[in-house]
């Protein structure tokens, strides 16, 4: 019978394995994180940034009211921009602030388009 003789076990690899007392200890740290993280968080705003675009594109139409004729030969040339980023909702409501700010109905508008 021939002997081979046996070499000794390689070196474990990466870490050792944490005791439950310290696994218990994590786990209850990132527990108090999380709690401390949702009691910072904010709330989110209201409005949405596509609202606040259509606030001030009315605005933009009623302090350049004077060059109306322009500002309806350039609405009219990214129309299908617009229809690609606003909503039939947002469409509308810009209609509706936009008639506002010229002092007419907005079915005076949708009649004239």
């Amino acid at each position: 019978m021939k002997r081979v003789a046996v070499s000794p076990a390689p070196p474990l690899r990466g870490r050792k394995p944490l005791s439950p007392e310290e696994k218990a200890r994590r786990a209850n740290e990132r527990l108090k994180a999380k709690l401390e993280a949702k009691k910072q968080t904010k709330p989110k705003p209201l409005t949405s940034a596509r609202d606040d675009t259509v606030n001030v594109l009315a605005e933009f139409v009623a302090a350049n009211i004077s060059n109306l004729s322009d500002l309806v030969q350039i609405i009219c040339g990214y129309d299908g921009v617009i229809h690609q980023k606003f909503t039939l909702g947002q469409r509308h409501e810009m209609v509706r602030k936009f008639a506002k700010a010229l002092g007419v109905s907005a079915m005076e508008i949708t009649t004239l388009a």
